[in-house]
């Protein structure tokens, strides 16, 4: 699931890029849009999506997987 989902997000990574409409939605309503596109969602995990820009840049911390 892990390896298939990824080539998911690049392909949805890559028509963010290229289409501002499917952008917006995809910030608005990531789980709605990241299931339209055949992503396996986890019922566990909620779902962000945050675009970077020249201004901000977000960072993530992983979770420490000995806890």
């Amino acid at each position: 699931m892990e390896k298939e989902n990824s080539k998911i997000w690049a392909q949805v990574v890559a028509k963010a890029w290229s289409d501002e409409a499917f952008k917006r939605r995809l910030v608005k309503e990531p789980e709605k849009v990241l299931k339209e596109n055949g992503f396996v969602l986890d019922p566990n995990i909620n779902y962000h999506i945050i675009e970077d820009s020249k201004e901000n840049k977000s960072l993530v911390i992983p979770k420490d997987s000995s806890k």
